[in-house]
């Protein structure tokens, strides 16, 4: 396991920061779970995974930020099966962060400076840092934004895909039309 209990402590009180902030609550998954917590209120539902950094934004940003493309794409998927926004929360010393993971369509192998890229990288300040390096998902820092002031203003589906709404639409109109052919049997 490449996190430390220091490192879960930061993300909880990351967590707690968020929720306070919000007046919602948050239940937290164990460890290796695809989301790191579910936040929740009487109007929203979220799938939330929460990291911290002990610098500011700015000295982490000119890199970029980066997911491990195996969290994004088992993040994006539950997402995308339970219809419910995943977000993903960074906690800078000057303050938190938040993406919604739907945002990424479809990571790809292009140019080092767009988005999406997914590349090879990973923790090195570990004596085991080999098993460290993994695929990662760039993610631009103008895509990170400041969190807002309630969660219960954003849209439901923030980053809802064309192509996922349009399966859906095409699910409904099939069992529609299926329903009924039944009653007119």
């Amino acid at each position: 396991m490449f996190q430390s209990a220091r490192d879960k402590e930061k993300e909880r009180a990351a967590a707690r920061q968020i929720t306070q902030l919000w007046g919602w609550k948050s239940v937290e998954f164990p460890d290796f779970s695809v989301a790191d917590f579910i936040f929740y209120s009487s109007k929203r539902l979220v799938w939330a995974e929460v990291k911290c950094r002990p610098i500011t934004f700015d000295q982490w940003a000119p890199r970029g930020i980066y997911l491990a493309h195996r969290k994004f794409k088992r993040l994006r998927h539950l997402s995308t099966l339970q219809r419910i926004p995943a977000w993903l929360f960074y906690g800078f010393s000057d303050g938190i962060r938040w993406l919604d993971i739907g945002k990424f369509l479809r990571p790809r192998r292009k140019s080092d400076t767009e988005w999406g890229l997914i590349d090879l990288d990973g923790r090195m300040d570990r004596a085991n840092h080999a098993h460290g390096i993994e695929l990662v998902l760039k993610v631009p820092k103008t895509m990170i934004e400041p969190l807002p002031q309630s969660g219960d203003d954003l849209p439901e589906r923030l980053a809802e895909t064309p192509e996922a709404e349009h399966r859906a639409f095409n699910r409904q109109e099939y069992f529609r039309r299926l329903r009924e052919r039944q009653e007119m049997l």
